[in-house]
């Protein structure tokens, strides 16, 4: 374990990871000169706990922050991480990613360790007024398939082994431990001189 403090280099070694790319879904201001981006699986339960830290730096830093989720869905440890990971990008295809995203991290405790899950998940999407005949086709698309795992290989190309990763201006961060280390990153990302 990294005990160095936030910010500093875990596993990948500080290798550069690639910028936003153009299917990734970005939350503030895609154009911001900082970009935070989450290596997540939805049926993770850290990643969930990290949840309405996010939403909370999401609030306060949007309009200069670029926020950006990507799936690592841990399929070895995770049975239900493909299938949710796919219904996001199938809500979003229909304009709903972040609602989808944002309802499979707050209802995760109803779903996550459930043996066919994708019934519970496909219900969140029918709440969220989604066109289900159009999202369950999605929902099996190669497309969406492709979605997921081009993001998946992103991960293993950069090293990456577990969720929540964390990537601030393409570097890999220790995961920081509160929402003031976040806020501080933050801060001093956007403040370079001080």
């Amino acid at each position: 374990m990294n005990t160095d403090g936030p910010g500093t280099v875990p596993d990948n070694g500080g290798a550069e990871v690639e910028g936003l790319s153009a299917s990734d879904w970005v939350t503030g201001n895609r154009d911001a000169s900082v970009v935070v981006i989450e290596y997540g699986d939805f049926q993770c339960p850290a990643c969930g706990a990290y949840h309405p830290i996010l939403k909370q730096l999401k609030s306060e830093f949007g309009d200069r922050v670029a926020f950006v989720y990507r799936h690592f869905p841990l399929r070895s440890i995770h049975q239900n991480a493909e299938a949710s990971a796919r219904a996001t990008e199938a809500a979003g295809k229909q304009g709903k990613f972040w609602e989808m995203h944002d309802v499979l991290f707050e209802r995760q405790t109803e779903w996550g360790n459930q043996l066919g899950a994708i019934g519970l998940i496909n219900g969140y999407a029918e709440e969220l007024g989604l066109d289900m005949e159009r999202y369950e086709a999605d929902l099996k698309s190669d497309e969406i398939a492709d979605l997921v795992n081009e993001d998946l290989q992103s991960a293993i190309r950069n090293g990456l082994s577990s969720t929540p990763t964390f990537v601030l201006d393409g570097k890999v961060i220790q995961t920081p431990r509160s929402v003031g280390e976040f806020q501080t990153l933050l801060n001093t990302a956007l403040n370079p001189e001080q």
